[in-house]
């Protein structure tokens, strides 16, 4: 009988960084457990006061993932484990490789959007505006480089649908 403890996922209780391992949990029906990190005060103490520098991570940060003796910080490096775990990322180099390329791209997508959220007050609009006027071209050569195939990078479920249903 396996004694083995379920996975702990870690992150404050919002979506954020967190969602898309949180989705790709629940879609893998994995006995897991969501230590969420309330965010409130009470909850950045409980973090940063007792749990970031006391859990044994190389790089303590939130997300976190523990899943037995793998200890694990990061939200692409997470989503990645678990994606290999379950066998949700293709096995050839070529297809591996086009997959990298496009979450490249859909990052740097994101990073743009999250500029426009956080960019000053006065110039929200004009960086809002720009941002949605490039959108739908970056959008059709997402669809161009997937094509026709069942899937995003190969012929199975990928980490990166839940990774590009993240990013919206």
């Amino acid at each position: 009988m396996d004694e083995r403890k379920p996975i702990e996922f870690g992150y404050w209780g919002i979506r954020g960084r967190g969602e898309a391992s949180r989705l790709l949990l629940r879609y893998t029906a994995t006995d897991w457990v969501d230590a969420v990190i309330p965010p409130t005060k009470e909850g950045r103490q409980l973090w940063f006061g007792e749990k970031k520098h006391n859990m044994g991570f190389d790089f303590p940060n939130l997300p976190y993932l523990v899943d037995g003796d793998i200890k694990l910080t990061q939200a692409l490096a997470i989503l990645k484990y678990l994606g290999r775990k379950f066998d949700l990322m293709p096995s050839e180099n070529d297809a591996l490789t086009r997959c990298d390329m496009l979450e490249q791209f859909l990052l740097e997508l994101r990073t743009e959007m999250a500029k426009v959220c956080f960019t000053a007050p006065e110039n929200f609009e004009e960086k809002k505006k720009e941002y949605c006027d490039k959108v739908p071209a970056e959008l059709q050569r997402v669809s161009n480089f997937i094509g026709s195939g069942p899937y995003v990078c190969g012929d199975k479920t990928f980490i990166l649908l839940i990774f590009m249903f993240w990013l919206r």
